[in-house]
């Protein structure tokens, strides 16, 4: 992930700067990856007690009176961390004093705002290290403030042009997918309006009154620097800027002049079809009274245009409607009447005919037309059960099935389908059988406690919804019941603790579900068929099944500072090494924490294979990482980054004789095209507009992942650096290209990917794997890059639907039979480096696509081989097969 992401940023800057060489692409690659890895953090510092110097930006500055803080503490010394949110500090000296009781040792976060008028709002945040030594005699530490934002401005009525007084201001940050406004960072304007905003960050500026419209004032991309209402305007297009200014307010000597435009008042009642009133019914966002009556605020622009708006309305037991605005008047009052809904109805009994009203109904809905968008609900609860066994369902709309499921005590008693005229014609009568039970005991030889007595559940085989979790008695006897006959899946996953969002802002998932994951922890699967009888299962082992928890401990020393402890560090197990949610915080299993010394400790840890990463500061953009395998009760002893460099394993990559030209023709680049825009008098390669050629100059950058081949491995690496494949990169006497850490003897497997990423295009293709063993003595892994390579564009490609990730794949197929197959996966460029020269066939496979093969492409050595802007056919459309509307009954009634 973090060499994709190097590759991003090489792009991005090769776009923006007006200048780059191919030397420079190389520098830009080594200067963002020590970037990335960040300074080496130093010691935790001794300290008497947790007292701190505050002060402002600049030298000579002075002292900072007054300010907020706020702080957490963390310490593999305490089960819980130390907080104190937004207390006011007012000191002479300027220094923070943390409050005792505190841990000896641990991670502290802190947080200082200072806002004034004369110096503008000031912020910091710190985290770091720390060990409490009492007869330590240092000097107090600093924590230097940064200058913040500043909002300021009137707001007014746009109609009179009035000042208001009492409107609500709040800064507007980045989210996700749009702006929000941090309310909790508001202030109200002043008897003139006035008003002023101190923040750390803003995209915008939201307001809000009563009697008048919200507004939401947005400035994104750019947003505010820091400083009073500075705004960031980079220098695009002149009309760009202009149309941008116009949608902002217009910045005047004494700040932003807001405009609040004023509410008018509508008037209406909601009524039933009888005409009675109905209280509490929806309106847009508010709610009609206890008589029905409700209002609907416009300003004079929206009145306009009301042709263009509606009023939406729903209470519970009628239908929702959306009222078109011209209904309404200002001079009466405007009722509206609600339609009462259509709902399916039914009855639970049991086997002997009498009504069940100790159960849950669920009803799942879907649509099959093709005239409307296909819609498949989740399981929603019906009301009930009623007096009898009676339930009630508001029927969908569009809906054509709807899927009924009977729960009692939890379990699955039935489940079936129903067309829409069978739900909507007559009651729907589920009678509950007798049914089977699957009997089975869990044994060991330890005590089975919440820490270690494995999740048994459930799974009906032709519906993966259907999954039934057993309690387990203290004697490891458990029990499914109420079952029809079927085919069935009995799974024993390991033990799992439980999880929770953490305190930095890493998110806690559910407990085996990882979306794009297999969970690490494999489950013990047995199938079951019940056929006319109970079922009683064979004494399940833990202990031959692997399905008790392993142990995982060790010390940690900081991979950026040799020999250093990685002291109050966080430990995130995670199932993956690319177990990442869209916003980037990372899917884990467990969070441990270092201590002063950089020792930790998991005491109990499902069996399986993790990604266990250590990170200081919780925006820290490098991270201690390792594979691990975790086996039941066994304990791994872990030694990580340590100062013993007999663990390390050189990587020297080596393209022919080393010459400029044999390594141009190893990794895919042009020389004709690199000479033809490089200047020899400022070592500069300017950016290249014309996409044929920024193709062919553009690097590509090596990924590296190795995999044990040995099954006594516990742990290993996970490589996180890239390595820029430029002349540069490969000129002078270098012993190592690439160092992986954390090398276990054994054998292992190093597979090898290029990643290319332009304006232009992204790939990224598979390199021969390289099988190896490794020793505490052995010499630098050479690795051979024959001089030649393929490469190509694809002509007005675009990414194929629906996902962003469907990449297509291309492989060069030799004509040697004592050579591979290469592929590459590709978005409108593809480059095989390192190819051994030969005849190839060049085949396609893009979805949406004729499959397109071209036979005979020739790869000579010392030349990289072009096949320019390959045209691929789209394929039409093919007609959806028709399906049935209706499955049999998936359990019987």
């Amino acid at each position: 992930m973090e060499t994709m992401f190097l590759s991003f940023l090489s792009c991005i800057a090769r776009i923006a700067r007006p200048q780059m060489t191919v030397a420079g692409l190389a520098w830009f690659a080594i200067v963002t990856s020590a970037v990335t890895a960040g300074e080496p953090e130093p010691p935790e510092p001794l300290l008497a007690q947790l007292v701190f110097r505050i002060q402002d930006p600049g030298p000579d500055s002075p002292v900072v009176k007054e300010f907020r803080y706020r702080f957490t503490i963390y310490s593999a010394a305490a089960d819980d961390a130390v907080e104190r949110d937004s207390v006011l500090c007012q000191t002479e000296e300027g220094l923070l004093r943390i409050p005792e009781p505190f841990p000896p040792y641990g991670r502290l976060h802190v947080w200082i705002e200072a806002n004034d008028p004369e110096r503008g709002y000031r912020h910091r945040f710190e985290s770091f290290s720390y060990r409490i030594n009492p007869d330590a005699a240092t000097e107090t530490p600093a924590i230097q403030l940064e200058q913040g934002i500043v909002l300021s401005g009137t707001v007014v009525d746009a109609k009179t042009g009035k000042p208001l007084a009492g409107a609500e201001v709040a800064p507007l940050k980045r989210g996700h997918h749009d702006s929000w406004a941090d309310w909790d960072e508001s202030t109200r304007t002043d008897h003139a309006g006035r008003f002023r905003i101190g923040t750390c960050e803003a995209q915008g500026i939201a307001v809000r009154h009563a009697g008048y419209r919200d507004a939401d004032l947005d400035h994104r991309p750019w947003g505010f620097n820091a400083g009073t209402n500075n705004l960031e305007m980079p220098q695009y297009e002149a009309e760009d800027n202009a149309a941008r200014s116009r949608k902002f307010p217009e910045l005047h000597s004494d700040g932003f002049r807001l405009q609040l435009h004023p509410l008018m008042t509508l008037y209406g009642r909601v009524v039933d079809p009888d005409g009675a009133p109905i209280a509490d019914v929806w309106v847009n966002q508010d709610r009609s009274d206890s008589q029905g009556r409700f209002q609907v605020g416009v300003t004079a622009e929206e009145w306009r245009e009301r042709g263009k708006r509606d009023v939406w309305l729903y209470a519970d037991g009628f239908q929702s409607i959306h009222v078109p605005l011209t209904q309404f008047s200002f001079d009466r009052e405007t009722v509206v009447s609600l339609k009462k809904e259509t709902f399916i109805e039914g009855q639970v009994l049991d086997e002997h005919d009498t009504p069940v009203e100790d159960c849950t109904i669920e009803i799942k809905s879907q649509t099959l037309s093709t005239d409307v968008l296909p819609m498949i609900s989740d399981f929603a609860v019906a009301r009930g059960p009623l007096k009898q066994g009676k339930w009630q369902y508001p029927a969908e709309e569009n809906a054509d099935v709807y899927t009924l499921r009977v729960s009692v005590a939890g379990v699955v008693r039935s489940m079936s389908e129903h067309t829409r005229a069978e739900a909507l014609n007559v009651p729907i009568i589920t009678r509950l059988g007798k049914g089977r039970k699957i009997r089975g005991q869990l044994v060991a030889n330890v005590p089975l406690n919440d820490t270690n007595t494995p999740v048994v559940s459930l799974l009906t085989v032709d519906n993966d919804n259907l999954q039934q979790h057993a309690v387990i008695q203290p004697n490891g006897d458990f029990l499914f019941s109420c079952l029809s006959d079927g085919k069935y899946m009995l799974q024993v996953r390991p033990a799992m603790p439980a999880l929770s969002r953490s305190d930095d802002g890493m998110s806690g998932v559910d407990i085996y579900f990882f979306p794009g994951f297999d969970p690490p922890c494999k489950p013990l699967t047995i199938p079951i068929t019940i056929k006319g009888e109970d079922v009683t299962l064979e004494p399940i082992d833990l202990h031959a099944s692997g399905l008790l928890p392993g142990k995982v401990k060790g010390i940690v020393y900081h991979p950026n500072a040799t020999g250093t402890p990685y002291a109050n560090a966080f430990g995130y197990l995670c199932p993956s090494s690319r177990a990442y949610d869209t916003v980037r915080s990372e899917y884990y299993f467990l969070r441990v924490m270092t201590d002063a010394d950089g020792r930790f400790q998991i005491d109990r840890c499902p069996p399986g294979n993790y990604t266990l990463r250590f990170r200081g500061p919780p925006s820290s953009p490098h991270d201690a990482t390792v594979w691990v395998h975790v086996q039941s009760e066994q304990t791994n002893d872990l030694q990580l980054f340590g100062p013993d460099q007999t663990g390390q394993l050189p990587i020297r990559f080596v393209c022919g004789d080393g010459s400029h030209t044999d390594v141009c023709a190893a990794v895919g680049l042009d020389p004709k095209v690199i000479a033809k825009y490089y200047d020899p008098k400022t070592h500069d390669l300017p950016f290249i507009e014309d996409d044929r050629d920024r193709a062919r100059a553009t690097p590509s950058e090596i990924q590296c992942c190795l995999a044990p081949m040995d099954e006594h491995l516990t742990h290993g690496p996970v490589p996180g650096k890239g390595f820029p494949l430029t002349p540069d990169a490969f000129s002078g006497d270098r012993s190592s290209h690439v160092v992986i850490a954390n090398l276990s003897p054994g054998r292992w497997r190093l597979t090898l990917k290029t990643v290319y990423s332009s304006a232009r295009g992204c790939y990224n293709a598979a390199l021969p794997i390289h099988d190896f063993t490794f020793s505490k003595d052995m010499a630098p892994l050479q690795i051979q890059l024959p001089p030649a390579a393929l490469a190509g564009t694809i002509k007005d490609y675009t990414m194929p639907a629906p996902s962003m990730f469907s990449y297509s794949l291309v492989k060069a197929i030799p004509k040697r039979s004592d050579l591979p197959t290469r592929t590459c996966r590709y978005a409108g460029v593809f480059r095989f480096v390192a190819l051994a020269p030969g005849t190839y066939s060049v085949r396609f496979e893009t979805p949406g696509h004729e499959v397109r093969q071209i036979d005979n492409v020739i790869v000579r050595e010392g030349e990289t081989t072009w096949l320019e802007d390959v045209v691929l056919q789209e394929t039409p459309p093919q007609p959806a097969a028709p399906s049935s509307a209706i499955s049999p009954p998936i359990m019987s009634q």
